[in-house]
């Protein structure tokens, strides 16, 4: 969890620092629209495209970074589901490891079995023997 929310911080940060540089590609177009006032010919056409062009990526990878940004908080989303989903499934089965173990404490082999089972008849006779003798 604590990874998560180092992530979710860390693409905040970078969202903060993207809109910082939307000020400063806002100053680069002021200061293009200014020189184009001042240049002619050739260099106003260089200037005019590569500003354009600056117009065109800034805006792509403004929109790819959303986009970005909506895939991560889904995989972390995700990654919580699954993590929640782990811990229960561990709860569960370490629940069931306890009820396992508590209701076969004894030997798990059906031979073993068969010996406690022979026991408890042979006492069980004694008993009864015993119990017919006293009446008797």
């Amino acid at each position: 969890m604590r990874s998560n929310f180092s992530c979710a911080v860390t693409i905040q940060v970078l969202l903060d620092e993207m809109d910082k540089n939307d000020q400063l590609i806002g100053e680069v177009y002021s200061k293009g629209d200014i020189l184009l006032q001042v240049i002619s010919g050739q260099s106003k056409a260089t200037v005019e495209s590569e500003l354009n062009q600056l117009e065109e990526d800034w805006a792509e990878f403004c929109q790819e970074t959303l986009s970005v940004k909506g895939v991560i908080e889904e995989t972390i989303q995700m990654w919580n589901e699954f993590e929640e989903n782990r811990d229960k499934l561990a709860e569960w089965l370490g629940e069931l490891e306890r009820d396992h173990s508590e209701a076969f404490s004894g030997p798990a082999n059906l031979e073993a079995l068969k010996d406690k089972l022979e026991a408890k008849k042979v006492i069980a006779c004694s008993v009864l023997i015993a119990r017919e003798s006293v009446r008797n």
